[in-house]
């Protein structure tokens, strides 16, 4: 069977002395909490499967990149590929952030046009992932200020509110998400310290405020919610974290939703009584997401987000991430969650060298990150944590090729070919294509349009195409298309 062999990255276990000298203890730390955690989770497990829905981040669809989501080319150049990774990885969700006040219709008063073109945005979005036969889990909080992110005019709307318009604004938002976007699930609190520190709105950060927010919003959805079911919850990390969940348990949602990111002292614990506390109120579970920060216990509440995530992007780390992803999927079956959504979605793609990179600052790290992530994508390329995942998610190889692409559709100019095709169908997902131009190898893309350049005049060219998945397996040759430069 023809196989895409450069594909593939080779999984390797280092040891401790292959750690960077100033990251060994905290490897150390990270591994013995999730293996402790994973060998309880085990005890007396009896192997019985539980099908959550694997539903990673649609990193490239944040609201929280506001107006970047309107240029021109995101939509085919950095959604859509990401999207088509994460379903050929085998995934049968993803998880979009659609955070206030991106779809509040009051935002916009300079502005109204602007509200229209999100909704109009997010509502291809979602009509796309459900042609895949996709769920989506919509995430809807304060917005995260961050590398890449475009969301300093959120923070001084956030700032010119009262709490009262605050809680106001966050219901309309979520209203508009469940009438307008209809995703299959809405998260509308997950981390009410987060969302204080986001939006300056002191209140949210408490157990009291952020029970009166959920019961504005829940108020507000009211007999409206047309199918969606709506959940609320917190990171296991918050102090009084089941006095949260108790709250929370205590008002009409559907499901207890979660966040995981550090691991220490008992925060995974924390996770599993909170999905008893759940399923002993009769309601589901979520977690919208998780991923493995690693962070000393006397780093907790020190370091900044820039400082912790600037730790992630580096390869060496890439042993300890796919350990906490078989545990959040052994996690997944034991407490039968409804989804799972690992954030940092770019690390199924790339990792970056610590030698190389290792000297910068944790900001520059992330931007260097997302740059070999972008490329890697565009490639359909995955790291051996993105072939991990998928190997978790599919009970057995994969060895079945994508079906054989149709002829790609070409338009030529004096020295340049516009090409362009339909998604090419896989068991799994596709991953990528290979493009060829008179019989040699063109190119290596995923997405579906491709503009070649520098090409002779009045010349005739023949391309073909060819489909794999991530898997590696490659589908035939698709027909002939035969253009003539002008």
């Amino acid at each position: 069977m023809k196989k895409l062999f450069s594909l593939f990255a080779i999984a390797v276990i280092p040891v401790l002395a292959q750690i960077p000298a100033q990251y060994q203890s905290i490897y150390s730390l990270v591994n013995t909490q999730i293996s402790t955690f994973d060998a309880t989770l085990l005890q007396g497990w009896d192997g019985t499967k539980y099908p959550y829905a694997s539903a990673p981040q649609l990193e490239t669809a944040s609201s929280d990149l506001f107006t970047s989501l309107l240029g021109e080319y995101q939509y085919s150049t950095q959604i859509e590929p990401q999207l088509s990774d994460i379903q050929a990885e085998g995934a049968k969700a993803v998880t979009i952030h659609i955070d206030f006040p991106i779809l509040n219709q009051a935002f916009y008063s300079s502005n109204p046009s602007q509200y229209q073109q999100f909704v109009t945005f997010y509502q291809q979005l979602m009509q796309d992932v459900h042609a895949r036969g996709m769920k989506v889990i919509v995430e809807t909080e304060a917005a995260t200020v961050f590398p890449g992110a475009n969301t300093s005019s959120f923070a001084t709307y956030y700032q010119s509110l009262s709490w009262t318009q605050y809680m106001e604004g966050r219901a309309a938002t979520a209203l508009n998400i469940v009438q307008l976007i209809k995703p299959d699930y809405l998260t509308v609190i997950t981390e009410p310290d987060s969302e204080a520190t986001n939006s300056g709105q002191a209140n949210a950060g408490t157990v009291t405020g952020s029970t009166e927010l959920l019961q504005t919003i829940m108020t507000a959805l009211q007999g409206k919610t047309n199918g969606v079911e709506v959940g609320a919850g917190a990171g296991t990390w918050i102090t009084d974290y089941t006095d949260y969940v108790t709250n929370f348990l205590a008002q009409p949602i559907d499901f207890l939703d979660m966040h995981i990111y550090p691991v220490n002292n008992n925060f995974l614990p924390l996770a599993a009584t909170g999905a008893q506390m759940a399923h002993a109120a009769g309601k589901k579970v979520g977690m919208s997401e998780c991923w493995d920060w690693k962070i000393l216990n006397n780093e907790l509440n020190v370091l900044s987000l820039v400082d912790i995530e600037g730790r992630n992007p580096f390869g060496f780390w890439a042993p300890l991430d796919q350990l906490f992803l078989k545990t959040m999927n052994d996690f997944g079956q034991i407490e039968q969650l409804e989804f799972i959504s690992p954030f940092w979605t770019h690390y199924f793609e790339a990792y970056i060298s610590y030698t190389t990179y290792g000297s910068l600052s944790p900001g520059a790290v992330l931007d260097q990150s997302y740059t070999a992530a972008g490329t890697a994508t565009s490639e359909g390329k995955f790291t051996s944590t993105g072939h991990y995942y998928q190997q978790l998610l599919i009970s057995s190889p994969d060895t079945t090729p994508p079906a054989t692409p149709v002829a790609p559709t070409v338009s030529a100019g004096y020295t340049t070919a516009n090409l362009s095709w339909p998604l090419d169908t896989d068991n799994v997902g596709v991953a990528g294509y290979l493009i060829f131009r008179n019989g040699k190898l063109l190119q290596q893309i995923n997405g579906l349009v491709l503009y070649d350049s520098g090409l002779s005049e009045n010349t005739e060219y023949v391309y073909t195409m060819e489909a794999f998945d991530a898997a590696g397996n490659i589908s035939a040759m698709s027909p002939e298309t035969t253009i003539k430069t002008y």
